[in-house]
């Protein structure tokens, strides 16, 4: 977990620099944002938390439409 956790700091350490020097707010923003899911999403699975797959999401909302 806790190699996790070192990866996605030295993502950041690595990118967001690059991206305060574009001086662009919402690449900043919308980066953390998938950073963050990325990073929960990682801790869960790592946890043992069951995911559920999109495709079956997916999968019904088609059926829902034809």
């Amino acid at each position: 977990m806790i190699m996790l956790i070192i990866i996605f700091i030295l993502i950041a350490i690595v990118q967001y620099p690059k991206l305060i020097n574009t001086e662009s707010r919402r690449e900043v923003i919308i980066f953390t944002v998938f950073l963050v899911f990325a990073f929960v999403f990682s801790i869960l699975q790592k946890i043992g938390v069951e995911i559920p797959s999109p495709y079956s999401g997916i999968e019904k909302i088609v059926k829902l439409f034809t």
